[in-house]
């Protein structure tokens, strides 16, 4: 009769969806109904994923399912919602061993791209190379074609000044010839 009434004081509030589990505490017992002077159970141990089946109308009690299928009351202090230390260990070691997955692939990529880029490199320095032997033909070349001027421009004045001086020579020459004279005739 004891637990008819005690039974009947508690709200019903299933919430099998969320995820719950037993504190990092060594064990907590589990008993027959919603508070310390019921029978207990037995015990649930620590990080034990339990289902939440419905609370006290206190809230100090609540009443799960456990990973052996028995049901029966615990403290609510005793529960933790989420994952237990050791699911979150065992997430973080997963995700340590992914990082370190990709860390060796990075480095993997990081020693294909420096061999690509002293690869790169090579080629700029032999392309300077290439350049700086461009520049120096274009050097000499530029000085060749300097000259070239030079000589043009020179056989070009050497040319104008023998015009110029055949020029004037044949005017001292034409000033010089004697001239036809004239005829008179006077006739009137």
């Amino acid at each position: 009769m004891l637990l008819t009434l005690a039974t009947s004081s508690f709200s019903l509030q299933a919430q099998e969806q969320d995820s719950y589990f037993i504190t990092e505490d060594l064990y907590t017992f589990m008993h027959t109904g919603p508070g310390k002077q019921f029978r207990i159970l037995g015990s649930v141990n620590a990080s034990t994923p339990v289902v939440l089946l419905e609370t006290s109308d206190d809230g100090k009690f609540a009443k799960i399912r456990d990973d052996r299928e028995r049901e029966g009351w615990v403290e609510t202090s005793t529960l933790a919602q989420g994952q237990t230390k050791q699911q979150m260990i065992d997430d973080l070691n997963q995700k340590l061993m992914t990082v370190s997955t990709d860390i060796n692939t990075d480095k993997g990529e990081i020693t294909r791209l420096s061999s690509l880029i002293d690869e790169l490199e090579q080629q700029l320095a032999e392309q300077r190379q290439v350049v700086q032997e461009a520049n120096k033909q274009r050097d000499v070349l530029q000085q060749q074609l300097n000259s070239y001027t030079d000589e043009i421009e020179m056989q070009w004045m050497i040319n104008g000044a023998l015009v110029a001086g055949g020029g004037l020579l044949l005017g001292v020459i034409l000033s010089f010839l004697p001239r036809r004279k004239k005829r008179q005739d006077n006739w009137m």
